[in-house]
């Protein structure tokens, strides 16, 4: 009973060899995927479109916010943990 684990491959010893820096361009010697790299890596992965509001929430927020004092209140939290607050 219990959790079973998952066992990650070992990544393969590299020997030394007279090649400099950055010339060794193989690819087995990376190691194991990460759970993210493995995600984005799979064919059933669909790529979410970015925030229609994103770059003008950065701008609003630069011109505002920076290079100022600042007073960060803290409201509360929500049901799935997002901080809720406002600037000052």
């Amino acid at each position: 009973m219990g959790r079973s684990t998952t066992q990650e491959p070992t990544i393969p010893i590299e020997v030394p060899s007279g090649k400099t820096n950055g010339e060794n361009n193989n690819s087995d010697s990376r190691g194991p995927l990460r759970s993210a790299q493995r995600i984005s890596a799979s064919s059933s992965f669909n790529e979410v479109s970015p925030d229609p509001f994103g770059r003008e929430a950065k701008h609003f927020t630069e011109i505002h916010v920076l290079n100022r004092d600042v007073w960060i209140v803290l409201e509360g939290v929500d049901k799935f943990s997002n901080l809720i607050g406002s600037v000052n």
